[in-house]
């Protein structure tokens, strides 16, 4: 068995174990929590703290900066990655669909890998950390916990595997790393 069959079975067993702890209090929490909107207050609060902690042209270019990494990092993941490598996702892995809950009947796209929303939450998460980190060292830990539990919930609902999640992880990452050597270099 290759490692690709390997991981696909650990996936679809994780997905199932986790997928399978439905409570509808639960339910709606992981609802709401992959909604957009859940996010709203968040990005609100780091606005506020960028222009706080930063002059208004920083804080301007540290949120365009911001804004135009998670639109690449979101192209990237769905029309370079997704639709390229056309990884089913657990809710359209025939397989596997049967045996998923399914929280208002919410399947996702056709494809998974990498997750949109692991992408772009870890894009901004880290670089809220990067540009914030001096005045909010310990910002990272409520960063963390945001990422994850953004990332948790698509799998909860059954339209990631874990591989998807740590997928969009290692993208969100790369492009964070790389939009913030950018800001320092336009700044210096």
């Amino acid at each position: 068995m290759s490692w690709f069959n390997s991981l696909e079975i650990l996936d679809q067993k994780i997905t199932i174990l986790l997928n399978g702890s439905h409570v509808t209090f639960i339910d709606s929490i992981m609802w709401a929590v992959s909604k957009p909107i859940f996010g709203f207050p968040f990005y609100i609060l780091f606005i506020y703290l960028f222009f706080k902690n930063y002059n208004a042209k920083s804080a301007f270019t540290i949120i365009l900066l911001m804004g135009l990494t998670v639109g690449l990092g979101d192209f990237i993941a769905h029309e370079l990655v997704k639709e390229t490598i056309q990884r089913y996702r657990p809710s359209h892995n025939l397989e596997i669909s049967h045996q998923l809950n399914f929280v208002n009947n919410y399947k996702g796209g056709q494809f998974g890998f990498v997750s949109n929303h692991a992408t772009n939450m870890t894009i901004v998460g880290l670089l809220t950390f990067l540009f914030l980190k001096k005045t909010y060292p310990k910002s990272w830990i409520y960063l963390v916990i945001f990422v994850l539990t953004i990332s948790y919930s698509r799998i909860y609902l059954g339209v990631h595997y874990l591989s998807d999640i740590f997928g969009g992880w290692i993208l969100g990452i790369i492009l964070s790393l790389c939009s913030y050597r950018i800001f320092k270099n336009l700044i210096s």
